[in-house]
């Protein structure tokens, strides 16, 4: 299944290894990526999140059950 997020806020709880960044209220939006996720020579990582909002904007392939979800950013 892949899911199209509009925009997503939580709370940073991992950053796949990586120092957390001392604000760790996050919100990804096209509008609004971080600098350590949007820096073309970040590598991938595992990031993880708790309290997460997520407004979605589309859906395809399959029924909607998030366990361990990956996140990823795409050029657009």
């Amino acid at each position: 299944m892949t899911l199209y997020t509009a925009r997503l806020s939580g709370s940073l709880t991992g950053l796949g290894g990586a120092p957390l960044p001392a604000v760790r209220s996050v919100t990804i939006a096209p509008d609004a990526l971080p600098q350590w996720l949007s820096h073309p020579g970040a590598s991938t990582r595992i990031v993880a999140f708790e309290d997460v909002t997520v407004s979605q904007a589309g859906q395809f392939g399959g029924d909607p059950t998030l366990v361990g979800p990956d996140l990823r950013a795409a050029d657009r």
